[in-house]
């Protein structure tokens, strides 16, 4: 991850009004309607946490890649509108800079619950969160667990998203701890993840064996 691009120093409040966010705290979800089980836990989550804390807002960041995917997004989007949810939850299709999104948001969530499609990685957008400073709240599933290193992060057992939404309103209650882990997970990217460390650590091996031969 580029860890210059992808950092904390980015004056939050400047990101929530270049954005046209409100100024409460907002959980992002960045990812692919890939399918109805997708859309269908996202839904539920934010239900749930709205039912029991009204002060968290929802940015969902939804690539669509196709007409399923367009169709699932306008759904979602229709449901929670029905429900008086409309003011609650900010869709964005288009995005021009993701780090100056993540900037605007002050927690990131990956559900990823039975029945999804199978990772085979660690979605980027969790480590370029981390980079920002962001706690990051992940299901304990792997590979995805795997971002999660030094006691940096949140992992959230079980695929009920009862789980997750008692995870978010646990960490905006806490905002001590809200600060805390997202300067852990910048040190966790700076160690593991940062983009011109492994490519130095890359060459390494690559001139070592090519002395070697």
């Amino acid at each position: 991850v580029d860890t210059d691009r992808f950092n904390p120093s980015i004056n939050k409040a400047f990101a929530k009004n270049e954005n046209k966010i409100s100024p409460e705290v907002n959980a992002l979800w960045a990812g692919k309607l890939v399918s109805d089980l997708t859309a269908q836990a996202i839904k539920n989550i934010v239900l749930e946490t709205s039912s029991k804390e009204q002060d968290i807002g929802f940015i969902l960041a939804i690539r669509i890649d196709n007409n399923r995917e367009k169709l699932r997004s306008l759904s979602l989007k229709k449901q929670f509108c029905d429900m008086g949810l409309g003011n609650r939850v900010r869709f964005i299709h288009k995005l021009d800079d993701m780090a100056l999104l993540m900037a605007s948001c002050d927690m990131l969530i990956y559900p990823f619950f039975k029945g999804f499609k199978k990772k085979i990685d660690i979605p980027y957008v969790i480590i370029e969160a981390m980079s920002c400073g962001l706690p990051v709240l992940i299901s304990d599933i792997e590979p995805i667990n795997e971002a999660i290193k030094d006691d940096a992060g949140i992992l959230v057992k079980g695929d009920d998203p009862v789980f997750f939404s008692k995870a978010i309103i646990d960490l905006y209650r806490n905002k001590e701890s809200m600060a805390a882990i997202g300067a852990k997970n910048r040190k966790v990217v700076l160690r593991y993840f940062d983009l011109d460390k492994n490519v130095h650590e890359y060459e390494k091996i690559y001139d070592d064996l090519f002395r070697g031969e």
